[in-house]
């Protein structure tokens, strides 16, 4: 299965170049925005009381200790939600909420596989999610 293994080690590339905060374990302020409900989150951030880059940080960490024990991740769009972060709106329904996308669901840039390794780099292009 050459392109299940080419994309594990792409998958391991770019979770070893993240920052290295997200290689840290789960701070007690990490710990505190995981327990909050995501309602508490989205008023947190509407309200100016909590960054969108600390969610994501907490959010990102524990993706990464989920997929050391699962290997749940297929994506690791953690970068581009980065730049995203520094720019998103901070009112609205989902304020600096991360988000986690199913496989099936296209993302320019990204594969989308539904999990057979026979379309990794086939291409999405136009995705409504990359817009």
């Amino acid at each position: 299965y050459p392109c299940s293994k080419r994309k594990q080690q792409e998958r391991l590339q770019r979770i070893q170049s993240l920052a290295p905060e997200y290689h840290d374990p789960v701070s007690p302020g990490d710990a505190a925005i995981l327990a909050r409900p995501a309602s508490e989150i989205i008023s947190s951030v509407n309200a100016g009381k909590l960054e969108p880059q600390d969610i994501l940080v907490a959010y990102g960490k524990k993706a990464l200790i989920a997929h050391k024990q699962t290997n749940c991740l297929t994506e690791i769009m953690i970068p581009s939600a980065e730049q995203w972060a520094k720019n998103c709106k901070t009112a609205g329904p989902l304020a600096g909420m991360p988000i986690s996308l199913k496989d099936t669901v296209a993302v320019t840039g990204y594969d989308s596989t539904a999990g057979y390794s026979a379309w990794v780099r086939i291409g999405v292009c136009g995705a409504y999610l990359g817009r």
